[in-house]
């Protein structure tokens, strides 16, 4: 049997691959690129004006230093915060700044002999929670009592999903507060949602439900919200399943002009192998750098030399 033709099995069924199929595939992604690439077939060039292609919204500022935000944490080497207290996206240049003046009163304090002052958010100062249980507690209580708290669903749905704070994985839970963030207009939850569809973990199915339709549509409302590496990924999708150069560069050059490091490298490929004109790829240079510069503090630089072991573990899970 065809890569094709097992991919059509897949689809009829409705559910997957088969037992029969799944012996005689030997790599579940020749099954998904079969699978896209079938999809794909007459499909119309999207034009230039496509609302997919259009520029992104603009970053969001930190509420302290009034700097722009990535949507994606570690974009541009600036990561970013949720505060379960006041559902505060704060950047780790003013965590940090804040930390830092607690310990140098806490010092002063002591050299009085007076009592120590406890971690307070950055924003509302709000001391902070002392355990897992107590954050879970306190995002459930922000959830009641602010249902349109994107954030706090989006952030609760991590836990489920990624084992955080003590809680047990519950991916249907996840999903479900996935869902509701994502109505709320939280484009993390459409790429989180994008990412259950794309591996088949979605209620009722473990790891057995792929639907690429879904995924890429929710990777799209993602990625026109700026999500830059939900935009990334779409390049991806384009040149390795549906084998689209024209298509997979226009997603390159946006993420890279949002400050995507891996997508500009892409478009330097591209440059190279004529599918970027020279043009473009020095607008897209340009605009990268004017991105890098803009999100640019002495305290967000100042982190990432303290925590860069930290953050480089974590950019490669």
């Amino acid at each position: 049997m065809t890569q094709r033709q097992m991919a059509m099995c897949a689809q009829e069924k409705g559910q997957g691959l088969c037992i029969s199929c799944a012996q005689k595939m030997d790599n579940a992604q020749d099954l998904v690129r079969s699978m896209m690439q079938m999809s794909g077939l007459g499909r119309k060039k999207l034009s230039d004006d496509n609302p997919l292609f259009q520029d992104p919204p603009p970053k969001e500022d930190c509420p302290i230093c009034m700097l722009p935000m990535p949507v994606n944490s570690g974009v541009c080497d600036v990561h970013t915060v949720y505060q379960s207290c006041c559902g505060k996206i704060i950047c780790c240049g003013c965590v940090q700044a804040s930390r830092d003046e607690l310990k140098r009163r806490n010092k002063e304090r002591k050299q009085k002999n007076m009592s120590k002052m406890e971690d307070l958010c950055p924003f509302c100062r709000v001391p902070d929670t002392k355990s897992d249980k107590a954050e879970v507690k306190r995002l459930k209580q922000r959830i009641k009592s602010n249902e349109d708290d994107a954030e706090a669903f989006l952030r609760l749905g991590n836990g489920y999903n990624y084992e955080l704070w003590g809680l047990k994985r519950d991916r249907d839970k996840a999903f479900e507060l996935y869902s509701q963030a994502a109505k709320l207009g939280s484009v993390q939850a459409h790429d989180q949602i994008a990412k259950a569809h794309k591996n088949g973990f979605v209620p009722g199915h473990d790891g057995a439900n792929w639907d690429m339709d879904k995924a890429q549509y929710h990777m799209e409302l993602a990625a026109m919200g700026g999500h830059e590496a939900a935009r990334h990924n779409l390049g991806l999708m384009e040149q390795q399943f549906y084998g689209s150069s024209d298509h997979a560069m226009k997603h390159f050059m946006i993420a890279a002009s949002s400050g995507f490091e891996l997508s500009l490298k892409e478009v330097g490929e591209g440059y190279k192998a004529g599918h970027v004109s020279k043009e473009d790829y020095t607008k897209t240079l340009r605009a990268y750098q004017n991105t890098r510069e803009e999100m640019k503090s002495e305290q967000r630089t100042r982190v990432l030399k303290l925590y860069s072991s930290t953050y480089k573990q974590f950019q490669a899970v």
